[in-house]
């Protein structure tokens, strides 16, 4: 692995800022050789899919592509570093999990904090503002707003409309709403249409998601469960 990715890796950030001062060709670097979950990204790409959100930021600034694509991914599975950015946002946004308490008792618990929330947030925003392009489809036919809305999925609360028996108990919390909100709003707002056909589901994410909490969110309608 060449040297500037494995300082990324490793959270080496100063390194890397100190070497793109050195050589700013370096900021377009693909990955090769091992370990091969990072061949054939950029290095920006390397950096959002490890976390290292102000330093992805650092590149961009310095004139990281806003569009690149992994092609040459060994998976076979190319998506635009907005894909990766949408996701990381998403993971990183407030959402809860279920702990055991000091007293055996289960709590919900909330997983991400502000900070990771807001630096995840800011580097999709960056992207946006350096112009990627929102619309971009990744090799299996997803938007990054269709990659959003897919994880969203994940950390939300099980709430089917149409299925309630299926339902789970997890809260909605205050935070995870303003976090989602304000990824699905930065996307949208540069032109991400949830009513426009999705290549992956041959409908749109309005349709897909109906009767889901993400439909809420891709309305602008979600809103936290009450204070108990």
């Amino acid at each position: 692995m060449q040297a500037i990715f494995k300082e990324i890796v490793d959270g080496e950030d100063q390194k890397v800022r100190d070497r793109i001062a050195r050589d700013p060709s370096l900021v377009n670097l693909v990955a090769t050789g091992q370990p091969k979950q990072y061949a054939g990204q950029s290095a920006m790409q390397v950096a959002v899919r490890t976390g290292a959100f102000a330093l992805a930021r650092f590149l961009l600034e310095n004139g990281a592509d806003a569009n690149f694509v992994d092609t040459d991914s060994p998976s076979g599975w190319a998506k635009s570093v907005l894909h990766d950015a949408a996701v990381a946002a998403v993971m990183r946004s407030r959402w809860v999990k279920m702990t055991i308490n000091k007293d055996s008792e289960k709590e919900w618990s909330v997983r991400n904090s502000d900070a990771d929330a807001d630096e995840a947030f800011e580097t999709l925003v960056a992207l946006l503002d350096a112009g990627a392009v929102v619309d971009a489809v990744d090799s299996k036919g997803a938007t990054p707003l269709g990659r959003a809305a897919l994880t969203a999925n994940d950390v939300l609360p099980r709430r089917r409309d149409d299925q309630p028996e299926r339902n789970d108990d997890r809260p909605l919390n205050p935070e995870l709403v303003h976090d989602l909100s304000r990824i699905f709003e930065a996307l949208m707002s540069r032109g991400a249409d949830p009513d426009q056909v999705e290549p992956q589901l041959d409908m749109s994410l309005t349709q897909y998601y109906a009767h889901r909490l993400v439909g809420k969110f891709l309305a602008g309608e979600a809103q936290p469960d009450p204070a108990s």
